[in-house]
């Protein structure tokens, strides 16, 4: 989704993996290219129906 030019732009810019606790980002590309394909396609984000009383 991401040529190689788009990508070495941003790359620079995106958070480094730190030490801290909690989820790790394995691959940064294939996160916002996740991201970018969710906004292209118009997918909505799965939300619970209400609940009855």
């Amino acid at each position: 989704m991401l040529s190689d030019a788009q990508w070495s732009l941003i790359e620079e810019i995106l958070p480094r993996p730190t030490a801290r606790p909690g989820r790790k980002i394995s691959d940064a590309r294939t996160m916002l290219e996740g991201t970018i394909y969710r906004y292209r396609h118009g997918i909505k984000a799965v939300t619970p129906e209400p609940r009855d009383p």
